[in-house]
């Protein structure tokens, strides 16, 4: 089921923001609208139902894989989902963070019980590495963390090769 929505910690609408014009690479990334205008992003598209997580996943027995990427609305998203995680629904969440030292995220995860890791990767597989340790993937790519509740799983399914590593968790 497709929800036309974004997340938060409470249910509202709010103005989502684009930018119109060239990246430094000539292109327009329609892709990366966000709820905090900053920048070059500032052009307002429409309102959007914000949801919560918790009320909108809730009865779901158990998620295995989740990914946020939201454009640096990660931390009030998960805020919204505090049930899910306190339950551990939440098996391993996979989320970008550009400023990992400081970051509200891995503090929030973490005082859940996640263990994080960073994540790399090569045409073939991904890789592991924990946080403060380099992660030096072979392809140029945004920040990616994985916050896991079982090490040991994640840890096996990252050692399938290719994109099948994402069905073994």
């Amino acid at each position: 089921q497709l929800l036309n929505a974004g997340a938060c910690e409470i249910e509202q609408q709010l103005p989502i923001y684009t930018q119109t014009t060239e990246f430094l690479d000539g292109t327009i990334h329609d892709g990366l609208p966000t709820l905090h205008p900053f920048g070059p992003r500032q052009t307002l598209v429409q309102e959007v139902d914000i949801v919560r997580l918790d009320d909108t996943l809730g009865d779901i027995a158990r998620i295995d894989v989740i990914k946020i990427d939201v454009e640096g609305h990660e931390y009030a998203a998960l805020l919204g989902a505090r049930s899910l995680l306190a339950r551990g629904m939440l098996r391993n969440i996979i989320f970008e963070d550009h400023d990992v030292d400081n970051s509200k995220v891995i503090g929030l995860l973490s005082d859940y019980g996640y263990k994080i890791f960073s994540i790399g990767w090569d045409l073939n597989s991904l890789f592991l590495k924990p946080l403060g340790v380099p992660n030096k993937s072979l392809v140029s790519d945004a920040p990616n963390y994985i916050a896991t509740l079982d090490v040991r799983n994640l840890e096996s399914a990252v050692g399938t090769v290719g994109w099948n590593v994402l069905n073994s968790c």
